[in-house]
């Protein structure tokens, strides 16, 4: 055995670290939760439930990976959202990356 090879450690180890980094770096830094109810007066931020979005199409275009959303009981779709636009009954809400949407508080 080298004196180099005692010094650092094996490839095995190396490779599982750098295989921990890139796992490490998909995951959400700051995931925050995102609070929606029709029915508050605060400063519609959705950052607590007094302040909450009082749409969810609000809350579905703040969220960021990982974030969760929680909804107060009510109705919420995007008919409702969009002027009651008759074509707006057929959308739907869609992100491009992983929440949680928590309802029925």
């Amino acid at each position: 055995m080298s004196a180099l090879s005692s010094r650092y450690p094996p490839r095995s180890f190396i490779l599982f670290l750098l295989i921990l980094l890139l796992f490490i770096g998909q995951l959400p830094a700051f995931a925050k939760i995102i609070y929606v109810n029709q029915n508050a007066s605060g400063g519609n931020t959705g950052l607590t439930w007094q302040d909450a979005f009082t749409t969810f199409r609000a809350a579905a275009e703040e969220a960021s990976r990982g974030d969760s959303i929680f909804v107060a009981a009510g109705t919420y779709s995007p008919a409702q959202e969009l002027d009651d636009n008759p074509m707006a009954a057929r959308r739907m809400y869609r992100f491009g990356f992983p929440i949680s949407v928590f309802g029925h508080f």
